[in-house]
């Protein structure tokens, strides 16, 4: 997930705090579940979206603290530095096929055409 900087101390709890993680907010049934992607098991749900970013920041305090005092590593937010852009992915052969065949009828490349199906996919 994230990393973590080789510190020979690490940050204070407030400093932590001001770092860019990363949140996730997913409706659910009229609710809201929120977690912090850097942090494992650092959630919380609400009904109210305002409400859950409160309890959010809420959880990654007490998470970030909790870790400080049990003398763990606390994982730091991702950064773009942290990504190439470049993923080699395996495939069977006739995925491959019918991947190159749909690109030559929408006239892209076929990395294009897997570039935009992953960011449809993934909401870009």
């Amino acid at each position: 997930m994230g990393h973590t900087i080789d510190r020979a101390k690490p940050l204070a709890l407030e400093e932590y705090l001001r770092l860019p993680y990363t949140i996730e907010i997913v409706p659910n049934n009229g609710k809201f579940f929120a977690r912090v992607e850097e942090l494992p098991g650092c959630m919380a749900w609400s009904d109210n979206k305002e409400e859950l970013l409160s309890l959010i920041e809420g959880a990654k305090r007490a998470w970030i603290k909790d870790a400080l005092e049990q003398g763990d590593v606390v994982p730091e937010p991702l950064s773009e530095e942290d990504f190439s852009g470049n993923v080699l992915v395996r495939m069977p052969k006739t995925i491959h096929r019918n991947l190159r065949r749909e690109a030559e009828r929408e006239g892209v490349s076929l990395n294009q055409l897997i570039s935009t199906t992953l960011a449809a996919r993934v909401g870009f």
